[in-house]
Order: structure tokens, then C-alpha cells, then sequence
């Protein structure tokens, strides 16, 4: 095969003509989303000013950001401000609140477990106790997430539950200070048969793979275990970083 030297000045031409495609490329697609953005924008007060009823804009949006996403794929999320403390506890694990596992019921929002040391055990929360009411907010009849969004603040904050409890006539009150909850998340780890480990993970945050890890030494260290069983049911997921770490 004989090819055709080339000279100097056209490698030159032909390296500089490769640089500067991308370049372009870069600039095109930079132009190309803020023609969109101004088409989107102008949409959304087009809408907000002439549209037939009144429109609760931040909604509109909302819906139009969602649908964005979800045309990507099924993990892609946006959380908006009031939102992020939410996004922290489910990378950290850690919140501000009154430690307790609540769940709706038909009752209302009930306190399935308070957690041991926690300012709800501590104060003398049950098992079992109906929320009717936080601070000056009717829960009685919401679900479990606004339950859980006004259980929620920051440490050394007070926060005022009002309480049915099964098998009392008197709703009862109680003042409680929150504090920095750490969820662990191992829940329980222990040897299933002779030589089968047993860990149940809660949930994938920064320190899910310590907590495993942790597990993990001391199963094989006082137990010689020969296999491991990963418990994942209902692993409420968390970070992928988390989920690598841990494998």
C-alpha cells in the first residue's frame, strides 16, 4: 500500500480543522438551549397572563421540569429547596427530629417505634400513639410525609404533639426538644444456620458500607463464617456511591 505524503502546511490545516468543529459544536448547542429556554419562558408567562383561569405558575413548572427528567431515565431526580433537608437524610442518614418510625393508618398517623434514647422514647411516646395535632397544625387526618415534613427542624428546637392514646379517654400533650438523629443502618446482623452471616441494611447512605463492613469483620472474625446473606428488603435505596462502597 503506497501512500501519498503529506505535506506540513495541510497537516497544520487539517489539525487546526479538527480543533475547531467541537468549538463550534459547543457554540451551536450553547445557542441552541437558550433558544429553547427563552421559547419556555416565553410559554410560561404567555400561559400565566392570557390561559382561560388563573394558574399556580410553580406547579406548572414543576410538571414541565418532572416530565423533562423522566424522558431520561428513571433515577434522575429534581429537589427543589424545601426539599433538600429530605435529599440530606437520605444521603447522611442523619436529621433534626424526634426519633420515632411513624406510619398511616387508618386511624390516622401512628408512632409505630420510638427510638431507643430518642427525644420521643424519652419523653414518654408509645407505640401505638395516634398524632392529632403538631404544634398548632391539624395532622388527624394527613398522610405520613407531612406527618413526618413537621416532625422534622432543627436540633434543640421545640415541637408540641398532641396524642390519642388506645385505651384513654384524655388526649394527652407532650413538649419535646429535637436533636440530631443518626439512623443506623444496619439494623441487625447475627449467623443464620452454622456458618451463614445475616446482615439487614436499611437504606444506602455515607455510612452504610463502614456500618457493613464493621458487621461483616466481626461475623467472620467470631463466627468463621463461610457465607453472607445481604438483607434488602424494604432498603428504602439511597446513593449510588454508597451502593459501589458497599460491594
Amino acid at each position: 500500500l503506497i501512500m501519498k505524503p503529506i505535506s506540513i502546511p495541510c497537516l497544520l490545516i487539517l489539525i487546526a480543522l479538527s480543533i475547531s468543529f467541537p468549538v463550534k459544536s459547543q457554540t451551536d448547542n450553547r445557542f441552541e438551549v437558550s433558544k429553547q429556554l427563552d421559547i419556555f419562558n416565553a410559554i410560561v408567562k404567555e400561559v400565566e397572563m392570557f390561559y382561560v383561569d388563573s394558574i399556580e405558575v410553580d406547579k406548572m413548572v414543576r410538571r414541565g421540569i418532572d416530565a423533562m427528567l423522566k424522558g431520561l431515565d428513571p433515577y434522575t431526580e429534581y429537589f427543589p429547596e424545601q426539599d433538600v433537608e429530605g435529599f440530606k437524610t437520605l444521603i447522611t442518614g442523619e436529621y433534626g427530629g424526634v426519633g420515632a418510625y411513624i406510619r398511616k393508618h387508618d386511624a390516622g398517623v401512628v408512632i409505630t417505634e420510638p427510638m431507643e434514647g430518642q427525644p420521643a422514647q424519652m419523653a414518654g411516646l408509645k407505640a401505638g400513639d395516634i398524632i392529632l395535632a403538631i404544634d398548632t397544625a391539624d395532622v388527624s387526618k394527613a398522610c405520613s410525609d407531612r406527618v413526618s415534613e413537621l416532625l422534622k427542624g432543627i436540633p434543640n428546637t421545640k415541637v408540641t404533639l398532641k396524642i390519642k392514646r388506645p385505651g384513654e379517654k384524655k388526649t394527652l400533650k407532650y413538649d419535646i426538644i429535637r436533636k440530631q438523629v443518626v439512623v443506623d443502618q444496619v439494623v441487625y446482623s447475627g449467623v443464620q444456620g452454622e456458618n451463614t452471616g445475616y446482615i439487614y441494611l436499611n437504606s444506602f447512605t455515607d455510612k452504610s458500607a463502614q456500618e457493613g463492613k464493621s458487621a461483616f469483620e466481626i461475623l467472620k472474625k467470631n463466627h468463621q463464617i463461610q457465607s453472607l446473606i445481604l438483607d434488602l428488603r424494604n432498603n428504602g435505596g439511597g446513593t449510588l456511591e454508597s451502593a459501589v462502597q458497599m460491594v
